[in-house]
């Protein structure tokens, strides 16, 4: 496992094998999984506003909060700068919503150094089947939409 040198968590070049793993299982089990990807809510203006200390330090609290959100079953990792992906095993696409939106809710309830207040978007996605290109470019978009639709939101498909 590759640690990303910032948060301690694994880094992106473990998500794609770690992928592969989930997908083979469901391929034996259909037991479902989600894969969640997190982006911080306007994470240029806390580095311009407060420096990159302060928005390094916030990296590392949200990664502990993500991690604790997963449990030890689950899998997060530090894509890149303020990119976090997670996969909740077991987990069915209303499961992963809630867990999303109790992550959602917990960044945005809590007071980071010098009072920062930070929002995070999120997109969810449970795996059915196909490649793993294109499960990862469905939740990355889903991601995008919580951007677009207005920021701090889960963006999933209907249910």
């Amino acid at each position: 496992m590759t640690l990303d040198f910032m948060t301690g968590l694994p880094s992106r070049v473990d998500l794609l094998p770690r992928l592969n793993e989930d997908i083979e299982r469901f391929n034996l089990d259909q037991k479902p999984f989600c894969m969640t990807w997190l982006n911080i809510d306007h994470f240029k203006t806390v580095n311009d506003t407060f420096g990159h200390v302060l928005g390094d330090g916030v990296l590392k609290v949200l990664a502990q909060i993500i991690k604790q959100a997963t449990g030890p079953s689950g899998f997060v990792c530090r894509y890149g700068g303020d990119n976090f992906a997670m996969i909740f095993p077991g987990y069915s696409l209303v499961e992963g919503i809630e867990k999303a939106e109790m992550i959602r809710k917990t960044v945005e309830e809590h007071k980071f150094d010098q009072g920062v207040h930070i929002s995070v978007s999120i997109g969810v996605g449970e795996y059915n089947g196909g490649t793993v290109e294109v499960f990862f470019t469905e939740v990355d978009r889903y991601a995008y939409m919580a951007k677009h639709d207005g920021r701090n939101r889960v963006c999933h498909p209907e249910i």
